[in-house]
């Protein structure tokens, strides 16, 4: 969830999840106000400019991070193999009409929320406004 006060006192624990990653950050005091310190050591003077050095692109900062500590991933289920389908000739339009078809298995943990509300594909990070748009994205961009 977005960040709702502004008034993030220091010590204040940010993390973001983008294109599958979490991303950590802390409030850290600087001389003349405060600062958003990554992990890794890098400072940045907003919230905003450190999600920018994440998505690579602007990037509103009180969007993008959620306050706390990041929620603990499930651990993936251990894929199974299943034995491959004969292969059939049907046509586009065919596939499309038959009600017994069924649409492509998408991984569990493809569709997840960034911290500015909006559901996203996990694969790829695009942002999506309902878990519909972005379940057809992925059997349409992701599924083999």
């Amino acid at each position: 969830m977005a960040i709702q006060d502004r008034n993030l006192s220091v010590g204040t624990k940010l993390y973001a999840r983008y294109k599958g990653q979490t991303y950590t950050a802390e409030v850290i005091e600087k001389e003349g106000g405060t600062a958003y310190r990554f992990s890794d050591g890098r400072e940045f003077k907003s919230p905003s400019a450190a999600g920018t050095a994440i998505t690579e692109k602007a990037c509103n900062g009180w969007s993008f991070w959620t306050v706390g500590e990041p929620p603990i991933a499930a651990e993936p289920a251990p894929a199974t193999e299943t034995p491959k389908a004969a292969k059939t000739r049907r046509t586009k339009k065919a596939a499309a009409t038959s009600e017994s078809s069924k649409p492509p298995a998408i991984p569990d943990g493809t569709i997840g929320q960034h911290a500015n509300g909006k559901l996203a594909c996990e694969v790829c990070g695009e942002e999506f406004e309902d878990e519909g748009q972005v379940t057809a994205h992925c059997i349409e961009a992701h599924a083999s």
